[in-house]
């Protein structure tokens, strides 16, 4: 993710850079403002995560991608989609199961679906860096490979040349 500065402070007019983004407030926060974040009875609750672990291909913007300027604030069993509130008479008017977001999403966490899937991408870290490790030591061992052929050619090419000479 690209450097980004401290939202509340840069309202003030000062650059720090952020290091925490609030999924709640949805805004990045610098060391200070985090801490004061975390205090705040309004936010105390709130999820920060650290900026440097959200991959940069992630969208942080929670607002529906037919109708920009509208959070996303139900979630249709039905459809297993989320939607905006202009969505959801349009498209999901005859779905019998939906629910609001902040209710579906409470003590997620905490569920056995999150742990699971927690499991499993803790499964999938552990296989990726067992590849990247092995795919490293596999160009390492090509390239003393080649060291050596490169060698042999050079002593079978010095064997014809001398001989060649006589």
């Amino acid at each position: 993710m690209a450097t980004k500065y401290c939202e509340p402070c840069n309202a003030r007019g000062r650059t720090p850079t952020a290091f925490r983004w609030c999924t709640e407030c949805k805004e990045t926060l610098c060391s200070e403002c985090t801490e004061a974040h975390k205090v705040q009875k309004m936010s105390q609750d709130h999820h920060l995560v650290e900026i440097c672990k959200i991959p940069q291909r992630v969208n942080l913007s929670y607002s529906c991608s037919k109708h920009q300027h509208l959070p996303f604030d139900y979630f249709c069993v039905d459809h297993d989609v989320i939607c905006c509130k202009e969505c959801l008479p349009k498209n999901h008017l005859a779905c019998t199961n939906v629910t609001s977001i902040d209710l579906v999403s409470k003590n997620f966490k905490q569920s056995q679906s999150f742990m699971d899937s927690e499991e499993q991408l803790r499964y999938i870290i552990e296989v990726l860096e067992k590849l990247i490790k092995n795919r490293k030591e596999n160009y390492s061992r090509i390239e003393q490979e080649e060291e050596i052929i490169l060698e042999q050619i050079s002593t079978v090419k010095q064997n014809v040349i001398s001989r060649l000479e006589f």
